[in-house]
């Protein structure tokens, strides 16, 4: 039985068991024989339910982070890398500095000769930057310099990524562009009578076409803390790099805009189910509720949500007649979730304003980022922001793109002016 169908039996045994605790028919305000009875049979029922919706949610839940994973290159070049590689020699090699980088420049020249595109500066493996780091908010690196410093480095608070949360499929290594077939129209089925003839009916292709687009960020570090701090300076510079560029990807897959050269997300895509709240400058449960019934109209079935956390907030404050909280939204963090199903908040995601698509909820294994190559980094230590400060520039540049399989499996709600 599919998770909708267990939630709508358990809302259907609890209304019914609230129906017979406020109407009581026995002695002193208590229930007759029957009643409790009848109590006593629902609440079995219900902590059955409750323990299939638990089975259920789990599964879901694995099936998602299965759809979300990845694609690997096959090899032990990934594992590789991870352990040995460093970004930070690899820059200090670059600008002229005394650094060991051998091995950072033959993974570089691996890179290029797998590659059909050429580098500017130096080809990192995407994989070198997958380490969970920490990042510092200082002005300079100078703050690094001459002290001895803790493991863990502070980072300053930054947007959440939703769309990894919520089962994005990640498709790297990629040269070439990439063409996806997609089954437009099915074939037919009919009935027939003995001696007739089956009607004939072809079903109809489609592809989903993804090309690399190019996705870019500046930043710069002093030359002695490339000397001096090697190790906090893997973290700042893999961490920072990640983090700037995850959150860009991040907000592309939902509000890219699709001119220039940056992807359509999927708040632009022709097919998205597109629905408005019903009340002014305000989300009730009743417009969630539609939300996901549209979508099951479509033939589609959402895993997930992706919301501001200004939004969650107003889900969150949701209350019934007699005052009291819905609890239409629970937990916080990646705990959270709405109808049983996990929700995602970031704050490059849109609120509360009329016209705001305030609620994204979809089949979002349906999503595909692709990732063309390795990060070209380019070092500059002689531009005239850099020499005279003795700092070194970094340019970081990635090639990727976004393409959603079927727009119909999602839907948005706006907020109604």
């Amino acid at each position: 039985m599919a998770l909708r169908d267990l939630i709508e039996k358990r809302s259907k045994i609890a209304a019914e068991m609230r129906s017979i605790n406020d109407a009581p028919a026995g002695e002193a305000g208590d229930l007759s024989e029957t009643q409790e009875t009848r109590f006593n049979e629902l609440r079995t029922d219900l902590e059955a339910v409750e323990k299939r919706i638990q089975r259920q949610t789990t599964l879901d839940d694995a099936e998602r982070r299965m759809a979300g994973n990845p694609a690997d290159t096959g090899d032990n070049f990934a594992a590789e890398i991870r352990s040995k590689y460093s970004v930070a020699r690899a820059i200090a090699g670059a600008a002229g500095l005394c650094a060991d980088d051998g091995f950072e420049r033959e993974v570089g020249q691996e890179l290029a000769r797998r590659e059909p595109r050429s580098f500017e500066g130096v080809a990192v493996p995407l994989e070198a930057l997958a380490p969970e780091t920490r990042t510092v908010d200082g002005t300079s690196g100078a703050d690094l310099i001459g002290t001895d410093h803790a493991n863990e480095i502070v980072d300053r608070l930054r947007a959440g990524t939703a769309a990894n949360r919520l089962g994005v499929r990640f498709v790297s290594g990629l040269r070439g562009d990439l063409d996806i077939p997609k089954l437009a129209s099915s074939s037919a089925a009919g009935w027939f009578a003995d001696g007739d003839t089956i009607g004939e009916s072809d079903p109809g292709f489609d592809k989903i076409s993804m090309k690399p687009k190019h996705l870019g960020a500046r930043t710069a570090f002093s030359r002695t803390m490339l000397l001096q701090s090697v190790p906090a300076v893997e973290g700042i510079i893999r961490g920072d790099l990640t983090a700037v560029l995850s959150e860009a990807l991040d907000k592309a897959v939902f509000v890219g805009s699709g001119s220039g050269n940056e992807p359509t997300g999927i708040h632009n895509q022709t097919g998205v189910n597109n629905y408005e709240t019903a009340a002014s400058g305000a989300i009730s449960q009743v417009d969630v509720i539609d939300l996901i019934g549209a979508l099951a109209e479509a033939n589609s079935e959402a895993s997930g949500f992706a919301m501001s956390p200004t939004v969650a907030k107003e889900l969150r404050k949701l209350q019934d007649a007699d005052g009291r909280l819905l609890g239409l939204l629970s937990g916080i963090g990646r705990s959270a979730t709405m109808e049983n199903l996990p929700v995602a908040t970031s704050t490059h995601l849109p609120g509360m304003a009329a016209g705001d698509k305030a609620i994204t909820a979809g089949r979002f294994s349906d999503v595909l980022v692709g990732m063309w190559g390795a990060l070209d980094l380019m070092v500059n230590p002689y531009g005239d922001a850099y020499f005279s400060k003795g700092a070194v520039g970094v340019r970081a540049i990635m090639a990727a793109d976004i393409a959603v399989r079927h727009p119909e499996s999602f839907a948005t709600l706006a907020i109604k002016a």
